[in-house]
């Protein structure tokens, strides 16, 4: 796909401003939650995409599924045809349950494997250690994805399958940081897989709560 052209480092000071101000509400929110519990199982990825599609007609037609698209088996098919040397980025990793998953049952390494966040929500084995290290995660301004930890010069490069799960509303420039994903961080011939995309949410103070979402 050809670059989406919408560089984040081209926004208005005013845009821009907002963008700070978001990511340092939800680091300070983060100080004040209660610590993670540990787990004694890892917890399973649910990164699906779906569809739906009118079925019938006016008097009494409804909208039903149309298509599930399961980002755990999209990147085992990517494994199977480029090898573990694939690299996977997770914008807005939660619980890391995606990434821990793609280590344990593909065998990337977690040196390939990095999850950002405004928040660091990793799930905690029994012992209470953190399931993905911290080696592969970074606590960072999804929307500053032009930032130095993804410099070229940075050991992170560039990524074969970028996801990003219901991260979009909490943005203030979702659109931009979509278009800094592919055209900053995407390989030649990667993928990306974003899922709540709130196309009309793209100004400062308004509301991603009743923008129209999507998934790429």
């Amino acid at each position: 796909l050809p670059p989406l052209g919408l560089d984040p480092r081209a926004r208005p000071a005013e845009l821009e401003h907002a963008v700070r101000a978001r990511f340092d509400e939800q680091c300070v929110a983060s100080t004040q939650q209660r610590p993670a519990r540990p787990t004694s199982r890892p917890p399973a990825p649910a990164y699906t995409l779906w569809g739906d599609a009118w079925d019938g007609d006016e008097a009494d037609g409804r909208f039903r599924p149309a298509a599930l698209l399961d980002a755990s088996e999209v990147l085992r098919a990517l494994v199977a045809r480029r090898g573990t040397t694939m690299r996977v980025l997770d914008i807005g990793c939660g619980d890391s349950a995606f990434l821990v998953d793609a280590h344990e049952r593909l065998g990337l390494p977690w040196s390939q494997l990095l999850g950002v966040g405004a928040e660091d929500e990793r799930a905690r084995g029994a012992d209470g250690a953190t399931l993905l290290p911290d080696s592969s995660f970074a606590l960072f301004n999804a929307e500053a994805l032009d930032g130095p930890l993804f410099a070229p010069e940075s050991r992170h490069g560039r990524f074969d399958l970028i996801v990003s799960w219901s991260t979009s509303w909490h943005l203030v420039d979702p659109l931009g940081s979509l278009c800094a994903a592919l055209d900053i961080l995407a390989s030649p011939g990667g993928v990306l897989l974003i899922h709540g995309v709130p196309f009309s949410h793209t100004a400062p103070g308004e509301s991603a709560a009743d923008a129209a979402g999507g998934a790429a």
